[in-house]
C-alpha cells in the first residue's frame, strides 16, 4: 500500500524543521509569491524571497522552530510556534510566532509571519 500524499500541514512542518539553505527555502514558494515577515516591508516573488532569506540569515547564527499547533483549512495552514534564535553573540532568544500560509498548486502562494523581532536584536 502506498503512502498517502502529504498534506499542506505536512509541507509546512517539513519547511519549518528541515530547510537549511536559501535555495531550499525559496523552493517552497510559487514564482509570484507574497511574503511578509513581521513589520518588514512585503516581498514579492521567489527570487526576492530567496535574497531576503540570505540577508536575514546573515544576522543570526541559527534558527529553530518549535511547532506548538498546526491547523489546515482548505488551502490555508496556520502555525503557532516558538522560534529559537541563536544570535551572532551566541545569546539564545525565543519568541512566539504565528504564520498564515496560503497554498496554490502545492507551493506557498502567500506567507504572513506574525512575530516581534525586537527581543532578537536588542542589546
Amino acid at each position: 500500500m502506498s503512502e498517502p500524499a502529504p498534506t499542506n500541514a505536512d509541507t509546512v512542518r517539513r519547511f519549518l524543521t528541515e530547510v537549511r539553505s536559501p535555495d531550499d527555502f525559496a523552493a517552497f514558494f510559487a514564482e509570484d509569491a507574497f511574503y511578509r515577515f513581521g513589520n518588514f516591508p512585503p516581498i514579492h516573488g521567489r527570487s526576492a524571497i530567496r535574497e531576503s532569506s540570505i540577508g536575514f540569515r546573515s544576522r543570526v547564527k541559527s534558527v529553530r522552530h518549535d511547532i506548538k499547533n498546526l491547523w489546515e483549512t482548505g488551502d490555508n495552514v496556520i502555525c503557532q510556534m516558538e522560534v529559537i534564535y541563536t544570535r551572532l553573540d551566541d545569546k539564545v532568544v525565543t519568541v512566539p510566532c504565528s504564520e498564515v500560509i496560503r497554498f496554490k498548486d502545492g507551493l506557498f502562494q502567500e506567507m504572513r509571519i506574525y512575530i516581534d523581532m525586537g527581543p532578537v536584536f536588542a542589546s
